[in-house]
């Protein structure tokens, strides 16, 4: 089965219905926002200056500890993973989070403009294997 992650639990239960209602049959969870932080300023310098990249995210409390483990795990029961978070640089940031826990060739990027049928069709219709870099390093830079 198919999994597909959101950015908001409040969408769940609507794209599930509405993948259902197209023959996508699929289990659906969400990350509830952001899972992964920079570490506290107290732990050290959490950038790497010469590479300008983040030391090291980390859950940004326990409750996203915890949901990370749950996607994780809902991850390794997947055929296909689909990670539809929003369509803007924040929503990119979330799917950059979770795309490293998708084993290689498992992982599909999707954006719903709209939480309709016809919104999800176009959604699924046009998912890319890939994460747009752009708006993941334009996230990364705001922080």
């Amino acid at each position: 089965m198919d999994l597909l992650i959101l950015e908001s639990p409040n969408k769940v239960k609507d794209v599930k219905r509405y993948a259902g209602s197209l023959g996508f049959s699929c289990a659906v969870i969400a990350t509830s926002g952001h899972l992964l932080d920079l570490p506290p300023m107290a732990d050290g310098p959490s950038v790497d200056i010469a590479t300008m990249a983040p030391s090291k995210l980390q859950p940004r409390d326990p409750r996203a500890a915890e949901q990370c483990a749950r996607i994780k795990d809902a991850i390794c029961h997947a055929s296909r993973v689909i990670v539809a978070t929003d369509p803007d640089r924040e929503g990119e940031a979330i799917a950059a989070q979770v795309w490293p826990w998708i084993p290689k060739g498992k992982a599909w990027r999707a954006t719903f403009e709209e939480i309709t049928q016809a919104g999800i069709k176009r959604g699924l219709d046009a998912m890319q294997p890939r994460l747009h870099d752009s708006a993941v390093d334009a996230a990364l830079a705001r922080r």
